[in-house]
């Protein structure tokens, strides 16, 4: 998944990490820190960005923005950030409610 040729990396639905908020703190943090790393290498408008519907709904709880570790709540926000970018101009399904409150949230928790 080297990218250094300027290739865009082939994702299988495996390489996109669960982070659900029953993983040990440990653990969530190494997998929001690799679905990150994939994440940061596909452009806007990915094909295949649908693999990360699952992801993007779960990064919606609000679990990860009042996590006792600091790491936790960036990663998760950074995670969202690219999900969000992948996605534009549109975003994946979810409550509008939900997607919009999250996100303003979290725009005011990064200033």
């Amino acid at each position: 998944m080297t990218t250094s040729s300027g290739t865009i990396p082939d994702v299988s639905p495996s390489q996109v990490l669960s982070v659900s908020p029953s993983l040990p703190t440990n653990k969530l943090l190494d997998n929001l820190t690799k679905n990150q790393r994939l994440l940061q290498l596909l452009p806007q408008n990915y094909e295949k960005r649908q693999y990360f519907n699952n992801l993007f709904q779960t990064l919606l709880d609000d679990f990860f923005y009042s996590h006792e570790r600091p790491d936790v709540q960036l990663y998760a926000a950074i995670c969202l950030a690219d999900i969000i970018r992948i996605w534009a101009p549109n975003l994946p399904d979810a409550p509008p409610e939900k997607k919009l409150g999250k996100i303003n949230r979290i725009v005011a928790w990064t200033k």
